[in-house]
């Protein structure tokens, strides 16, 4: 495995651990409601909780929930880094027949997960306006 692979895994891990802490913020740290929240609706934390006496009890749980796939996420994100660094060590070690169509699979797989965050921002624009 080449250094850059290893940098590459190293990364990967170090991206896992970064995405369990957000999904552990959102978990057991988070507001259900922010105060750029109130300021983006145009509304008074005080308003907004006479008018809807529930939505913070509501969020809470709702940010719970995204909280433990994001955790989850980062799980998947972790183990894919130490996975990768074990596989691809391996493969290239014993000089594996298949190590380069490993290589095409996780390629593939990459490709997958480009083209499916560039058909998002290019439907959902973060500034509203077209990519």
């Amino acid at each position: 495995m080449s250094g850059l692979d290893k940098a590459a895994a190293a990364l990967l891990l170090a991206s896992g651990f970064i995405v369990m802490g957000i999904g552990a913020y959102f978990i057991f740290v988070r507001a259900p409601l922010l105060p750029e929240d109130f300021r983006f609706i145009g509304a008074s934390a005080e308003a907004a909780r006479a008018s809807l006496p529930g939505l913070a009890r509501w969020l809470g749980k709702v940010f719970m929930v995204m909280g433990g796939y994001i955790l989850a996420a980062g799980v998947l994100t972790a183990y894919l880094g130490v996975l990768l660094l074990r596989m691809s060590a391996v493969n290239f070690i014993i000089d594996s027949d298949y190590k380069w169509f490993l290589f095409a699979v996780a390629l593939l797989w990459a490709g997958a997960l480009l083209t499916h965050w560039v058909s998002r921002l290019r439907s959902h624009p973060p500034s509203g306006g077209p990519l």
